[in-house]
């Protein structure tokens, strides 16, 4: 397995049996002959693993129960997700898993973790050779497609979103092309200065009562108190859901009976102009 590694890559030797095999010690000095100065070996216990909490994307090579043909162990899936975590994106991993499950479910839980290009070679019925690779992206990290540009054609925009009668093959669908319904006179856009209304500010800027004023302005402005409003059935001031349909208290919130409602500023300003 030394032959996999080359220099100045980050190597992660993981163990599982104990005590460690005999010949570690110098598959730890080849491993670290083949990486140079400017590369690292790290040794771990399979069973240290998960507490060791390692770097995320830190090592370029994993090698996992390979010092020794016998020496390989059951890989759980925590611990391959562990091991895919510490990977860099497109780095590889060599391990001999030593398995009562079948070669589906191995390559199944290999693919699940996240692991890809996956070769798996049997020596018997539970002892797995087998070499993956990490995806060449990390976890979280979004990369921005070449068509995800902003379309300033609204015409197009607009005409996604929309389902002519020639769209379906299906005879027995009747749909209605909704631009057909319209006129030229449809299309027109409203003009509203033709619209007189004689209610709110006047063009001088000072505040005016409309005709036939119900809400008060004419009177909050003149000065004079407002008239009283009788209530016919006696409920006005519980709130609408006891107030009759021609109310004059409509909209208002519930009062005490008795007190004298006024508007504010901002309720005598419409919403739309």
């Amino acid at each position: 397995m030394a032959a996999l590694v080359s220099s100045g890559q980050v190597v992660l030797l993981i163990w599982g049996s104990s005590p460690p095999p005999s010949n570690m010690e110098e598959y730890v000095n080849n491993l670290r002959t083949k990486t140079g100065t400017d590369g690292f070996v790290q040794v771990e216990n399979a069973e240290m693993l998960l507490q060791s909490q390692h770097e995320k994307s830190k090592f370029d090579v994993v090698l996992s129960g390979t010092i020794s043909p016998d020496s390989g162990f059951d890989h759980s899936d925590d611990i391959l997700a562990e091991i895919l975590k510490t990977m860099k994106p497109n780095g590889s991993i060599f391990l001999n898993d030593k398995t009562d499950r079948a070669i589906e479910k191995l390559k199944s839980a290999l693919t699940l973790t996240g692991f890809t290009s996956i070769e798996i070679n049997s020596e018997s019925t539970n002892n797995y050779q087998i070499h993956g690779r990490k995806p060449n992206f990390e976890v979280g990290k979004s990369n921005k497609l070449s068509f995800a540009k902003k379309n300033t054609n609204k015409s197009e925009v607009s005409s996604i979103w929309t389902l002519s009668a020639t769209d379906t093959n299906d005879d027995n669908i009747d749909i209605i092309d909704s631009d057909a319904l319209l006129d030229e006179n449809d299309l027109k856009k409203p003009d509203f200065s033709g619209i007189i209304t004689d209610c709110g500010t006047s063009k001088s800027g000072k505040r005016k009562a409309c005709k036939g004023c119900t809400c008060g302005l004419k009177e909050e402005i003149s000065g004079e108190p407002a008239p009283a409003v009788k209530s016919a059935c006696g409920s006005c001031y519980l709130g609408d859901a006891f107030r009759c349909a021609s109310c004059p208290y409509l909209g208002m919130p519930p009062f005490k009976s008795g007190e004298q409602i006024t508007l504010s500023d901002r309720q005598l300003q419409p919403d739309v102009y």
